[in-house]
């Protein structure tokens, strides 16, 4: 039972209990207690209205306050859901009162239970499902019926393909008895096959050779001889002019072909102008537009006891130019030789040299033996991917050889090294080497301010590799090694003790 409170829209003194009962999805009964008076007017002047508020919209129904009990035959909803019921109080059409909302469960409508039938209904309801019962089981007594002719049927049916079976079976065997004393008869006597002996010429495609008409089959066949052609072995004199050979008449095509050889000088032509070392009709040119000694591509301009002093950079605008020098030079070259020369690809030398290739086009180097490096030797080489000094002799390596090389992804490194850097970031050899992921020491490697934090792709293996190459510095003074806080975040407390229990420090 809930109770619904009377807002006043006046006065707000006075309070209206309103008591609902419900019962399935009806209001069966209302029982609503009024005071006399009711913001200022008598009860019995006033009207009352119930309100069901449900989702598809609102329900009223008139109150007559004068009888104790008010009762509601109308369905509140035909569904179950939840209502609110409100009532609202008027006077001369005026609202001067509201109860508060209270809510009803309303169930589903329930169906009306069918009234009791009389012994004479119940009768008949058995007698007709009897009947009915009955009625099915003759028809199914008729299918069956109907079932167990067509089954007949079918088997009759069967039974005449059984004989007809029965009877090609018999066919069968008595044309194969037949057959067989046929076979074994040519075997004991078999025909004479008349075989033909044919002879044909020879063409210049395959051909098929059958047997004439009466015969069956070849017993030998004979193809004609195939004349070799003749041919002529010719000789011409030059001329001027592209001339065609022909074989003569009585030759079908040509062995050989001889021109009687002419001279240069029969041309008019001097091996002056043509370039030196260069071979034409019998002898070898001798132009030289660099009178230097040429080492493919590069002229050397002065050479003392067999040691070039310097180098011309020349021609080395074709394009994926290789350079390399396996000649000795001193260090009097000069170190910016090579420098803008941007369409060298690769350099392999054994050349100990100060020369730079600073801002060339090299995607690869690789150094056999080599024992210095100039000063940004290769720096703002963006197309260096691979560096290999693992077979140099180089000590020094700290002036920004490699600065700006930011497409640089693999390096190899000598333990002949034994100073990488400075204190000072900006002598880093691979200063801002934002693409490094590949860098390998050789074992032992014992070289000060080593600095590769200019990159932060290196795997966790590859700088632990670095860990495991460092020389062990116990009781020597520590070096540094620095990777950078990303590259050293990547490291657990056990993989940064191999570098610690050698005595160096990491950062």
């Amino acid at each position: 039972m809930d109770t619904l409170f009377l807002c006043n829209t006046k006065t707000l003194k006075e309070k209206i209990n309103t008591k609902i009962f419900a019962g399935d999805n009806l209001i069966t009964k209302i029982n609503v207690q009024l005071p006399d008076n009711i913001g200022g007017y008598p009860k019995s002047e006033c009207e009352y209205n119930l309100r069901a508020i449900i989702p598809e919209g609102n329900l009223s129904y008139i109150i007559n306050p004068s009888q104790p009990y008010f009762y509601i035959t109308n369905d509140v909803t035909e569904k179950a859901q939840t209502v609110k019921l409100m009532m609202i109080i008027t006077h001369a059409g005026n609202v001067i009162g509201r109860t508060n909302t209270v809510d009803l469960v309303v169930n589903e409508p329930a169906e009306a239970p069918d009234p009791p039938l009389t012994p004479r209904e119940q009768f008949d309801e058995v007698i007709a499902e009897q009947q009915a019962e009955i009625a099915e089981q003759a028809e199914t007594i008729s299918t069956q019926s109907e079932t167990i002719t067509q089954q007949g049927e079918q088997i009759t049916e069967l039974s005449g393909e059984v004989t007809e079976l029965e009877a090609d079976n018999t066919r069968l065997e008595t044309q194969h008895e037949t057959d067989q004393r046929y076979i074994d008869y040519l075997i004991e006597n078999p025909p004479e096959v008349r075989l033909q002996s044919k002879s044909v010429n020879p063409t210049s495609q395959m051909q098929t050779v059958e047997p004439d008409s009466g015969y069956g089959g070849l017993s030998s066949v004979t193809v004609g001889v195939v004349t070799p052609p003749r041919l002529q072995g010719k000789a011409v004199s030059p001329t001027n002019l592209m001339q065609n050979v022909q074989p003569d008449s009585d030759f079908d095509g040509l062995s050989n072909v001889s021109v009687a050889a002419v001279t240069a000088q029969e041309l008019g032509f001097d091996y002056a102008n043509l370039k030196e070392g260069v071979q034409f009709l019998g002898g070898t040119g001798t132009y030289n537009p660099f009178p230097e000694q040429s080492y493919g591509g590069i002229y050397a301009t002065a050479i003392n006891n067999g040691l070039i002093t310097e180098l011309l950079c020349c021609n080395l605008n074709g394009n994926g130019q290789n350079i390399y020098l396996p000649i000795s030079t001193t260090s009097s070259i000069n170190k910016l030789i090579f420098r803008n020369c941007e369409n060298i690809a690769k350099i392999s030398t054994q050349t100990a040299t100060n020369a730079t290739f600073n801002s060339t086009n090299i995607g690869e180097i690789k150094f056999d033996g080599l024992k210095t490096l100039a000063t940004e030797m290769f720096a703002n080489c963006y197309n260096l991917k691979k560096a290999n000094l693992l077979n140099s002799e180089i000590v020094e390596l700290k002036y920004r050889q490699f600065a700006n090389c930011t497409n640089l992804k693999t390096v190899s490194l000598s333990n002949t090294i034994t100073v990488m850097g400075e204190n000072n970031t900006y002598y880093n050899p691979f200063y801002q080497c934002s693409g490094l992921e590949f860098i390998t020491l050789e074992e032992n490697f014992n070289a000060n301010y080593i600095n590769f934090s200019s990159s932060t792709l290196y795997s966790v293996e590859t700088i632990v590799s670095w860990l495991e190459a460092l020389a062990d510095r116990t009781g020597l003074t520590a070096y540094t090694l620095t990777m950078g806080t990303t590259n050293l975040n990547k490291l657990t407390a056990e993989q940064k003790a191999i570098a610690t229990n050698k005595n160096w420090n990491l950062n």
